[in-house]
């Protein structure tokens, strides 16, 4: 008898447990800067090269069609991640961290960086989120 009751019980928690979202969501983060257009920049994240950073005269808007070909587009599930730009010849011009935590339809995003003079713009709106780069 006890485990005719257990068996709806338990059913009823994996269920709940399995609405839950645990891991939050994914940012659909895109990089650009509008510092030096006559040289060429790289974009580093926790270590890793993910492509030229793109210069732009303006800011790009999330929503526009053009936007994945002005910027460097990232995908960002939540986390804490290391942001580095370098120079041709490795030189590091911008190095910060980038965390971002989404649950529930809440975002936080916060960047921390100990290089003077270096920085970022951000533009949010929902899951999309342009980070103009200066160094």
């Amino acid at each position: 008898m006890k485990r005719i009751f257990l068996l709806p019980v338990a059913a009823a928690v994996l269920l709940l447990l399995s609405q839950c979202n645990v891991q939050g969501g994914t940012m659909k983060t895109y990089f650009w800067t509008h510092t030096h257009p006559d040289s060429t920049y790289y974009l580093y994240i926790n270590d890793t090269y993910k492509g030229v950073l793109p210069y732009q005269d303006n800011a790009p808007t999330c929503g526009t069609a053009a936007l994945q070909q002005q910027t460097l587009f990232i995908p960002l599930p939540s986390g804490t991640y290391s942001i580095e730009v370098k120079d041709k010849q490795g030189n590091v011009k911008l190095l910060e961290t980038y965390k971002l935590h989404m649950s529930r339809g809440n975002i936080s995003l916060s960047l921390t960086t100990k290089m003077p003079s270096v920085g970022n713009k951000r533009t949010a709106s929902g899951d999309c989120d342009i980070e103009e780069l200066y160094f």
